[in-house]
């Protein structure tokens, strides 16, 4: 795994400005990489727009990440969407610990869908890999 360091740090705080979502605008997104974090199913699938929309899904789809610290059952508590806004669940309460604590540096995060199993299957049919944002090398001029 690839080790961000001070300097390209500083760049994605200085580049990226972010509202609640902390996802990137796609001018941003053609210049920079990912940094993978980690590969996770989305909790409360069951509970939201996943099943409806399911076949809409599609390997390498990305996903829009919301922090919402409001949440009275969990203040790390992260909400995944579509980029068409709709709700399929959250990032699981046992992995959001360090997602949460990179969004609320203001450091952009990310995820895509990695993998799909039929929700007739099993209650968590989406896994997702979550990704830190970082600008490419060579872009001084940002």
């Amino acid at each position: 795994m690839t080790a961000i360091n001070r300097r390209d740090f500083l760049k994605v705080l200085g580049a990226v400005t972010l509202s609640p979502l902390v996802h990137v605008s796609p001018e941003v997104r053609l210049r920079t990489r990912k940094i993978y974090l980690k590969s996770v199913l989305i909790a409360g699938f069951q509970y939201y727009d996943g099943e409806s929309i399911f076949d809409q899904l599609a390997v390498g789809d990305e996903l829009e990440l919301r922090r919402q610290p409001e949440n009275p059952h969990d203040n790390k508590a992260i909400e995944v969407y579509t980029h068409n806004g709709y709700k399929l669940g959250y990032i699981p309460r046992i992995d959001n610990l360090i997602p949460a604590a990179i969004a609320d540096q203001k450091v952009a995060i990310g995820a895509e869908i990695s993998g799909l199993r039929s929700p007739d299957e099993n209650y968590c049919p989406i896994k997702m890999r979550l990704y830190m944002v970082i600008l490419d090398e060579g872009l001084d001029g940002i």
